[in-house]
Protein backbone atom coordinates (compact mmCIF):
# COMPACT_ATOMS: atom_id res chain seq x y z
CA UNK A 1 0.00 0.00 0.00
CA UNK A 2 1.25 3.50 -0.78
CA UNK A 3 2.13 5.61 2.28
CA UNK A 4 1.92 9.40 2.60
CA UNK A 5 3.72 11.44 5.28
CA UNK A 6 1.79 14.59 6.17
CA UNK A 7 2.05 17.29 8.83
CA UNK A 8 5.81 17.34 9.39
CA UNK A 9 7.53 19.06 12.31
CA UNK A 10 10.64 20.77 10.97
CA UNK A 11 13.71 21.75 12.98
CA UNK A 12 16.42 23.74 11.23
CA UNK A 13 20.02 23.59 12.46
CA UNK A 14 23.19 25.42 11.50
CA UNK A 15 26.55 25.59 13.24
CA UNK A 16 27.78 29.19 13.69
CA UNK A 17 30.91 28.99 15.90
CA UNK A 18 32.06 32.31 14.42
CA UNK A 19 29.43 34.14 16.53
CA UNK A 20 30.25 32.50 19.89
CA UNK A 21 32.74 34.99 21.32
CA UNK A 22 30.77 38.05 20.28
CA UNK A 23 27.47 36.69 21.63
CA UNK A 24 29.16 35.52 24.83
CA UNK A 25 30.69 38.97 25.40
CA UNK A 26 27.35 40.74 24.80
CA UNK A 27 25.12 38.30 26.72
CA UNK A 28 27.31 37.79 29.81
CA UNK A 29 26.50 41.21 31.36
CA UNK A 30 22.77 40.43 31.05
CA UNK A 31 23.27 37.07 32.78
CA UNK A 32 25.49 38.54 35.49
CA UNK A 33 22.84 41.17 36.23
CA UNK A 34 20.25 38.43 36.86
CA UNK A 35 22.66 36.29 38.86
CA UNK A 36 23.15 38.90 41.61
CA UNK A 37 21.28 37.72 44.71
CA UNK A 38 19.75 34.80 42.84
CA UNK A 39 20.45 31.17 43.67
CA UNK A 40 18.21 29.62 41.04
CA UNK A 41 19.35 26.81 38.78
CA UNK A 42 17.73 28.54 35.76
CA UNK A 43 18.38 32.21 35.07
CA UNK A 44 16.54 34.24 32.46
CA UNK A 45 17.70 37.70 31.43
CA UNK A 46 15.79 40.81 30.54
CA UNK A 47 15.00 41.38 26.87
CA UNK A 48 17.90 41.78 24.45
CA UNK A 49 15.72 42.37 21.40
CA UNK A 50 16.58 46.08 21.15
CA UNK A 51 20.30 45.77 21.97
CA UNK A 52 22.11 47.29 18.96
CA UNK A 53 25.21 45.18 19.64
CA UNK A 54 23.15 42.01 18.99
CA UNK A 55 21.36 43.22 15.86
CA UNK A 56 23.29 40.73 13.71
CA UNK A 57 21.96 37.81 15.77
CA UNK A 58 18.39 39.12 15.86
CA UNK A 59 18.48 39.73 12.09
CA UNK A 60 19.87 36.25 11.41
CA UNK A 61 17.03 34.68 13.41
CA UNK A 62 14.49 36.89 11.62
CA UNK A 63 15.78 36.10 8.13
CA UNK A 64 16.06 32.35 8.65
CA UNK A 65 12.63 32.21 10.32
CA UNK A 66 10.82 34.15 7.61
CA UNK A 67 12.60 32.08 4.95
CA UNK A 68 11.51 28.88 6.69
CA UNK A 69 7.88 30.02 6.85
CA UNK A 70 7.99 30.82 3.13
CA UNK A 71 9.51 27.39 2.34
CA UNK A 72 6.74 25.78 4.40
CA UNK A 73 4.12 27.36 2.12
CA UNK A 74 2.70 30.19 4.22
CA UNK A 75 1.31 33.33 2.51
CA UNK A 76 3.74 35.89 3.93
CA UNK A 77 2.34 38.80 1.89
CA UNK A 78 -0.54 39.14 4.37
CA UNK A 79 1.69 39.72 7.42
CA UNK A 80 4.42 41.84 8.90
CA UNK A 81 6.86 39.80 10.99
CA UNK A 82 9.09 40.94 13.83
CA UNK A 83 11.24 39.47 16.58
CA UNK A 84 9.25 40.04 19.75
CA UNK A 85 11.42 38.03 22.14
CA UNK A 86 15.15 37.61 22.59
CA UNK A 87 16.56 36.75 25.99
CA UNK A 88 19.43 34.84 27.52
CA UNK A 89 19.15 31.75 29.68
CA UNK A 90 21.69 30.04 31.91
CA UNK A 91 20.90 26.46 32.90
CA UNK A 92 23.01 25.49 35.90
CA UNK A 93 23.53 22.11 37.59
CA UNK A 94 20.16 20.35 38.13
CA UNK A 95 18.33 23.07 36.16
CA UNK A 96 16.22 22.70 33.04
CA UNK A 97 12.71 23.54 31.95
CA UNK A 98 9.63 21.57 31.02
CA UNK A 99 7.85 21.29 27.69
CA UNK A 100 6.10 24.43 26.53
CA UNK A 101 5.13 26.44 23.46
CA UNK A 102 5.11 30.21 22.99
CA UNK A 103 1.66 31.72 22.47
CA UNK A 104 1.11 34.30 19.74
CA UNK A 105 4.38 33.50 17.99
CA UNK A 106 5.22 31.72 14.76
CA UNK A 107 8.87 30.68 15.13
CA UNK A 108 11.30 30.05 17.98
CA UNK A 109 15.03 29.61 18.09
CA UNK A 110 18.07 28.87 20.23
CA UNK A 111 21.65 30.02 19.82
CA UNK A 112 23.98 28.16 22.21
CA UNK A 113 27.16 29.95 23.22
CA UNK A 114 28.22 27.67 26.11
CA UNK A 115 27.61 23.96 26.52
CA UNK A 116 29.34 21.05 28.21
CA UNK A 117 29.29 17.29 28.60
CA UNK A 118 26.12 16.29 30.43
CA UNK A 119 24.82 19.87 30.14
CA UNK A 120 21.24 20.83 29.36
CA UNK A 121 20.13 20.47 25.73
CA UNK A 122 16.90 20.94 23.74
CA UNK A 123 14.26 18.23 23.52
CA UNK A 124 11.33 18.44 21.10
CA UNK A 125 8.06 16.57 21.68
CA UNK A 126 5.70 15.17 19.06
CA UNK A 127 3.01 17.89 18.82
CA UNK A 128 0.18 15.60 17.72
CA UNK A 129 -2.17 15.79 20.70
CA UNK A 130 -4.48 13.00 19.57
CA UNK A 131 -1.53 10.64 19.19
CA UNK A 132 -0.41 11.29 22.76
CA UNK A 133 -3.84 10.20 24.06
CA UNK A 134 -3.58 6.67 22.64
CA UNK A 135 0.13 6.20 21.94
CA UNK A 136 1.92 2.84 22.13
CA UNK A 137 5.47 2.30 23.34
CA UNK A 138 7.97 2.57 20.47
CA UNK A 139 10.54 -0.08 19.59
CA UNK A 140 13.88 1.11 21.04
CA UNK A 141 16.11 2.18 18.16
CA UNK A 142 18.42 4.95 17.02
CA UNK A 143 16.37 5.89 13.94
CA UNK A 144 13.51 8.38 14.17
CA UNK A 145 10.19 6.76 13.23
CA UNK A 146 6.53 7.75 13.33
CA UNK A 147 6.44 6.20 16.82
CA UNK A 148 9.28 8.38 18.21
CA UNK A 149 7.72 10.59 20.94
CA UNK A 150 10.66 12.96 21.54
CA UNK A 151 13.78 14.14 19.73
CA UNK A 152 16.84 14.85 21.90
CA UNK A 153 19.42 17.30 20.54
CA UNK A 154 22.08 16.05 22.95
CA UNK A 155 24.93 16.94 20.61
CA UNK A 156 24.76 20.73 20.75
CA UNK A 157 28.04 22.64 20.89
CA UNK A 158 28.85 26.33 21.25
CA UNK A 159 27.59 27.85 18.00
CA UNK A 160 24.59 25.52 17.49
CA UNK A 161 21.71 27.58 16.05
CA UNK A 162 18.26 25.93 15.94
CA UNK A 163 15.02 27.33 14.48
CA UNK A 164 11.56 25.70 14.69
CA UNK A 165 7.84 26.47 14.54
CA UNK A 166 6.61 27.93 17.83
CA UNK A 167 3.82 25.35 18.12
CA UNK A 168 6.43 22.58 18.52
CA UNK A 169 6.68 21.71 22.25
CA UNK A 170 10.25 22.12 23.45
CA UNK A 171 12.16 21.83 26.70
CA UNK A 172 15.71 21.99 28.00
CA UNK A 173 16.86 18.77 29.64
CA UNK A 174 18.13 18.71 33.19
CA UNK A 175 21.74 19.87 33.34
CA UNK A 176 23.59 16.89 34.82
CA UNK A 177 26.98 18.55 34.45
CA UNK A 178 28.93 20.95 36.62
CA UNK A 179 29.18 23.68 33.96
CA UNK A 180 26.33 25.90 32.78
CA UNK A 181 24.56 25.71 29.44
CA UNK A 182 24.01 29.23 28.09
CA UNK A 183 21.96 30.31 25.10
CA UNK A 184 19.83 33.02 23.56
CA UNK A 185 16.17 32.14 23.04
CA UNK A 186 14.16 33.92 20.31
CA UNK A 187 10.53 34.28 19.28
CA UNK A 188 9.10 35.68 16.03
CA UNK A 189 5.54 36.98 15.83
CA UNK A 190 3.36 38.67 13.21
CA UNK A 191 0.56 41.12 12.65
CA UNK A 192 -1.81 41.29 9.71
CA UNK A 193 -1.16 44.10 7.23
Amino acid sequence: MECFAYFPSLIYREERPDWVEEVKNKATPYINEMREGCGFSVLQTNSMVNDPSLTFLRDAFFNVSVGALEEQGYNLERYDFFVNGMWGQEINESGGHSFHVHANTQMCGFYFFESSDNGGYPIFKDPRFSKSCVDLFPVPQLNVTNATPEIHFDNIVPGSFLIFNAWLPHAISTNLGKSSTKFIHFTLTHREK
